[in-house]
């Protein structure tokens, strides 16, 4: 499919990185399974996708994923940002990077 340009928030509580279940149904891509997820609201299921995550712009390179969990971001905005936010990072993606966040100049840095 088309790809589909947005935002991800990091999310270092997040054992795995997720998309928007809107996305992945816009998209036409089927579910390839369902699993528990635990969340703040407590135990849910929730279906699996096969996606790509790339980074225009940067020299990451693109991550693939067997199995992607579809998650409700409807209504999560970044503020001051005009894309919608469709993806969350896990610690799944992030155990590939050295991940430095400076608290004063509020930036991260990823570097694989």
């Amino acid at each position: 499919p088309t790809p589909v340009h947005g935002l991800a928030l990091i999310d270092t509580g997040a054992t795995k990185s997720a998309v928007a279940e809107t996305i992945a149904q816009s998209l036409g891509i089927q579910p390839s399974g369902i699993v528990n997820v635990g969340t703040a609201a407590g135990m849910r299921q929730q279906s699996v996708y096969s996606a790509r995550f790339s980074f225009p712009g940067s020299s990451l390179p693109p991550i693939e994923f067997a199995q992607l969990t579809g998650v409700d971001l409807q209504g999560h905005v970044v503020p001051g940002l005009r894309m919608p936010l469709i993806a969350l990072i896990g610690r799944d993606l992030l155990s590939r990077f050295v991940m430095i966040y400076d608290g004063p100049s509020a930036s991260i840095t990823l570097a694989f």
